[in-house]
């Protein structure tokens, strides 16, 4: 079973939509209606901010606050065997390929 929505096709808008939000366009608004269609290969989510919601889009919309990054980021979930990877096995996963392991509480406090 295929979506029809290709990987290279995924990349390609995440990249713009990147470009976007970090490039001097005038109109980001304008921009974004005339080049984007909604629904489309990515779903966007904005944050709130964290006083308001403590979720991953908030979660990760600080993170690159703290780090000193344009608020554009990718959240993508980690699957196992047709479901969520449970936390030790992204821990292993994490460990496994030199990555940091963060967790939301690790991430508000700073």
């Amino acid at each position: 079973v295929s979506t029809g929505i290709s990987d290279i096709d995924r990349a390609k808008t995440i990249k713009e939509l990147h470009n976007l939000m970090t490039d001097h366009i005038t109109n980001k608004e304008e921009f974004f209606l005339n080049n984007f269609y909604a629904p489309g290969h990515v779903p966007i989510l904005a944050s709130r901010g964290l006083d308001i919601r403590r979720g991953h889009t908030e979660l990760v919309a600080h993170l690159a606050e703290l780090a000193d990054l344009p608020k554009s980021m990718v959240i993508a979930e980690m699957l196992g065997e047709g479901k969520s990877l449970d936390r030790r096995k992204a821990e292993l996963y994490a460990s496994s390929h030199n990555l940091i392991f963060l967790e939301g509480n690790e991430i508000i406090k700073e």
